[in-house]
């Protein structure tokens, strides 16, 4: 039960725990958590702002699946630019301020 709570990769999950042990995926895993909430929004508002009705082919529905997955990061980047990092920064300002005391 352990290497459940630690933050060491378990020995038993082999090379899939390491590799996904690797802390280059904590930012990705925000980010895709962040289009996730995101996305449903981002289609409402692409679809209520159509002129014309789409028509749906094979081809078409690919097109804007990948266009809505690159327009959907690339707002989730912005997002996380313009909110997440100055809260994260704001965070650690006012929880980790240390009182200094002085003996006079």
């Amino acid at each position: 039960m352990s290497g459940c709570s630690s933050n060491e990769p378990s020995f038993s999950a082999g090379p899939a725990g390491v590799v996904l042990a690797w802390p280059g995926f904590a930012p990705l895993s925000k980010l895709t958590y962040a289009v996730f909430i995101m996305h449903p929004d981002l289609m409402i508002v692409f679809y209520y702002n159509l002129r014309k009705q789409i028509h749906q082919t094979t081809f078409t529905m690919t097109i804007l699946f990948f266009a809505h997955t690159v327009a959907d990061f690339m707002f989730c980047v912005g997002l996380d630019l313009l909110v997440g990092i100055p809260f994260t920064r704001l965070e650690d300002a006012l929880l980790h301020q240390r009182t200094v005391y002085t003996h006079s």
